[in-house]
């Protein structure tokens, strides 16, 4: 829940930014959502690959745990930046597509190991259900952030602040997971010895 702040925040601010940035101009704000899109992907598709070939070496699942905060909490700070500059776009549209592919990854791994086989399907729907809800009212929060900021006029580094606040909770995730990342780890390592 905490981590979902961050990619939800990322993925709603995301147009929103992009409108301001494009001024009016549709041209520019299609290509440059299409850029960040396209980051994001390879970004996701090159942390895949390189995850796969390391993680067949040894168990990575602690590091996917804090590269999923830590990437997503500065996904959203670079997205925020590029108001003032531009360029931290594209940087923050590549760590949100890796921080994605950590984020899922690292959920869907200590979620499976840590709920029994039984209930892991009612697990997996109420869990979806938790989660978009929740997506909803960070979603909700982030637009209402935006309008506060163009109803007062605010300065840009003020909306920097409040879309990053609640992404910056995420931070908080990995220590809150850490002792299940160890329980996690300690476990295949037995396994591991079982089957040799």
């Amino acid at each position: 829940m905490l981590n979902n702040l961050a990619y939800v925040g990322w993925t709603t601010s995301l147009p929103l930014l992009l409108a301001r940035l494009a001024k009016g101009n549709s041209n520019l704000f299609a290509t440059d959502q299409g850029i960040s899109m396209t980051l994001v992907s390879l970004g996701f598709l090159s942390s895949s690959l390189l995850g796969g070939f390391l993680g067949s070496k040894k168990p990575l699942i602690s590091l996917f745990v804090w590269a999923a905060s830590f990437l997503g909490f500065f996904s959203v700070l670079l997205l925020g930046t590029s108001l003032l500059f531009e360029t931290s776009l594209y940087l923050s549209a590549f760590l949100s597509g890796v921080g994605t592919y950590c984020f899922r990854i690292s959920g869907m791994t200590l979620g499976q190991a840590f709920t029994p086989p039984e209930d892991l399907g009612s697990v997996i729907i109420a869990g979806d259900a938790l989660v978009r809800g929740w997506s909803f009212l960070v979603s909700l929060l982030v637009i209402g952030a935006f309008q506060i900021h163009n109803y007062f006029n605010m300065h840009e580094l003020l909306l920097i602040l409040c879309i990053t606040f609640l992404p910056g909770l995420s931070l908080f995730a990995p220590f809150l997971l850490t002792e299940m990342t160890k329980i996690f780890v300690e476990r295949n390592r037995v396994r591991g010895k079982k089957s040799n």
